[in-house]
């Protein structure tokens, strides 16, 4: 008795799903819900500002007059109008402009996921810091001045990064190469974090980190409720373990040879990593009369 095949599985629910007229990825279920509320209107007004700024020929899909600028005296100016034709030549391209164009879906791509994930920052940022931050850690030697402000600088900046290097995924999702289907630490900078060190970290070794994330919809077939689900998740938890409320991960940024796991002590167990939190920030003068920190771990 032959067994079907996994794939043969998945493309028979696909082509279901298809036939039923729903077929969107958890990215496409984003820009179909933000296309006709605000970006359609972004894109039109964007459109009229380049009519305006570089004329009627905006709305042709050939070259227009200005697309050869005419020879200036200064070298600069021959750039400026090298690059302003450019432009507008990029913005008489039809498909800069159409909701399945490539560039469009990246452009809404990126604003939105920068804009969310840094309003997320934010949000959970300030009621962790507010709620579970203990405030007498920043009377602590290490914690440096104006050490908040540097860890919203430092990750607002990854933010910018990670987002940018996420698009070709998110669009790799769009354009239908994942498995989705519809649904009916590293080291750190800062010694004493607070919850705004939640995305302080090096942006290419912080994307390498949310791979996983991604990378699942296109191993397994998962529901795009269930890809949002675990990408907030993931997030939610990256602020609550610098919110000082479980000192499993507050330890790391103590010593970085200790407690690397982000969602289970496990592997730090198994790799002979793990410093129980308890032990580690006892008075120096009794965990020396007890031991080293590796000798106290509890099994």
């Amino acid at each position: 008795m032959s067994q079907t095949k996994p794939e043969t599985k998945y493309s028979a629910l696909v082509a279901l799903t298809r036939l039923q007229g729903v077929d969107e990825t958890t990215m496409e279920t984003v820009l179909n819900h933000f296309d006709p509320v605000l970006l359609d209107n972004v894109y039109r007004s964007a459109f009229r500002l380049a009519q305006a700024t570089c004329g009627a020929g905006v709305s042709n899909t050939t070259h227009p007059d200005w697309w050869i600028p005419s020879p200036s005296p200064q070298a600069s100016g021959v750039i400026i109008d090298k690059s302003r034709a450019w432009l507008c030549h990029l913005a008489a391209d039809p498909r800069l402009w159409q909701r399945d164009g490539i560039w469009r879906q990246s452009l809404s791509i990126f604003f939105l996921t920068w804009i969310s994930s840094t309003f997320f920052y934010f949000l959970f940022g300030t009621v962790c810091y507010y709620l579970n931050f203990d405030q007498t850690q920043k009377k602590q030697p290490k914690y440096r001045p104006n050490q908040i402000r540097a860890e919203i600088t430092a990750s607002l900046t990854a933010l910018l990064i990670i987002n940018v290097l996420t698009v070709p995924i998110f669009m790799a999702q769009v354009r239908g190469w994942a498995k989705i289907y519809p649904f009916g630490t590293g080291s750190t900078w800062y010694v004493i974090p607070t919850p705004f060190a939640a995305y302080a970290f090096e942006p290419i070794e912080g994307w390498i980190m949310s791979l996983p994330v991604y990378a699942y919809s296109f191993l397994f077939p998962m529901s795009d409720v269930g890809h949002l689900v675990v990408f907030f998740i993931s997030n939610i938890w990256t602020f609550l373990l610098h919110d000082n409320s479980d000192q499993f991960h507050t330890v790391h940024h103590k010593s970085i040879q200790f407690n690397f796991g982000q969602f289970s002590a496990l592997w730090d167990r198994v790799g002979g990593t793990y410093a129980d939190p308890r032990v580690f920030f006892e008075p120096k003068g009794l965990r020396e009369k007890r031991g080293s920190v590796k000798s106290l771990e509890i099994a």
